[in-house]
């Protein structure tokens, strides 16, 4: 059974169709909704889509390869509008667009369909480049952070917090002064975050305190667990 038969089971354009009413859809209506009737209908984006028949193309056949053809069940047209939609922005190179394949490859397997929560899509739609990428690594080891503070006696506030130990390797990153606030958006996300996993130490000069170090390390959060297993890949190709 080829890619085209097999994937047109379980992803309902005819459904794809009513949801994702863009303009651009609008204006190839009738078309459209002919072809999405049809037993071929897996070919219904590339009709208003034209140029990104290639993308469109790889894409299933990346989701197809991760799935057995007994797996296969149907998905809601909520997730899958959102991925056909999205990707037409991502080059294939990009590491969303693999998040992507995972997301749907999980969402068409019996087997794993469960994991598939609607609002992945739209997470991966929210996420950069950069913080995919961090979290691929998250995936793989958790990573030191440390940070001191100076104490303000009169004021009764630590200030000047400085960070003296980043174990993440932040070059790997197109934007690497960000990191910090990729941490911040992943946490806002409730993907990821860096908690503290033991007590804050004291810094001691001459018989008083005058700073703290405080002891994170990366970790994803209790829903980033489940969106980790569902979406960031195992694998990816690095440059």
């Amino acid at each position: 059974m080829s890619l085209f038969d097999n994937l047109s089971k379980i992803l309902p354009f005819d459904e794809i169709y009513k949801d994702l009413l863009q303009p651009s859809v609008k204006q190839v209506g009738g078309g459209l909704e002919a072809v999405a009737k049809t037993s071929r209908f897996i070919l219904a984006p590339f009709e208003y889509l034209g140029s990104m028949h290639d993308k469109y193309l790889n894409f299933l056949k990346k989701v197809s390869n991760k799935v057995e053809d007994n797996e296969l069940v149907e998905v809601h047209p909520k997730i899958t509008g959102t991925i056909f939609d999205s990707i037409k922005y991502i080059e294939e190179e990009n590491i969303l667009f693999d998040m992507f394949v995972e997301l749907l490859a999980n969402a068409v397997s019996k087997d794993n369909a469960s994991k598939a929560h609607p609002a992945f899509a739209q997470i991966i739609n929210q996420l950069s480049p950069d913080e995919a990428l961090m979290l691929y690594h998250f995936k793989k080891e958790n990573y030191e952070y440390w940070v001191q503070a100076d104490l303000n006696d009169e004021e009764h506030r630590f200030y000047n917090h400085k960070i003296i130990r980043n174990d993440f390797p932040v070059n790997i990153l197109s934007f690497p002064d960000n990191y910090t606030m990729y941490i911040n958006h992943l946490a806002n996300l409730q993907i990821a975050g860096i908690p503290e996993y033991k007590n804050q130490e004291p810094i001691i000069s001459s018989g008083r305190q005058t700073g703290v170090k405080i002891f994170r390390k990366t970790s994803f959060l209790d829903f980033g667990l489940l969106f980790s297993d569902c979406c960031v890949p195992e694998n990816i190709i690095t440059k």
